[in-house]
């Protein structure tokens, strides 16, 4: 567990996150460091704490495979390839 934050794997992924909750407000924040992104999802509706995990988890399963249908990743996949111009 970091700092005022929660670490789980998702997917075979790091997921950084933290959720909040005000009488009419729901929100979660969900951060994902292998990938370079983050999601915030805030709702103002009955019943929409689980709602920001709900679409956090279709969102997320959508737009990755699970473990076992990833392909094995490049080694040389983050190299830059081709001329830079400066």
């Amino acid at each position: 567990m970091a700092y005022a934050f929660f670490e789980k794997e998702v997917n075979g992924q790091k997921v950084i996150s933290h959720g909040g909750d005000t009488i009419l407000f729901h929100s979660g924040l969900y951060l994902l460091p292998d990938q370079n992104l983050g999601i915030f999802i805030s709702t103002n509706a009955p019943g929409g704490g689980k709602t920001s995990e709900a679409v956090f988890q279709a969102l997320w399963t959508a737009i990755t495979p699970s473990r076992r249908e990833r392909p094995p990743r490049s080694r040389g996949f983050n190299r830059p390839r081709g001329t830079v111009f400066r």
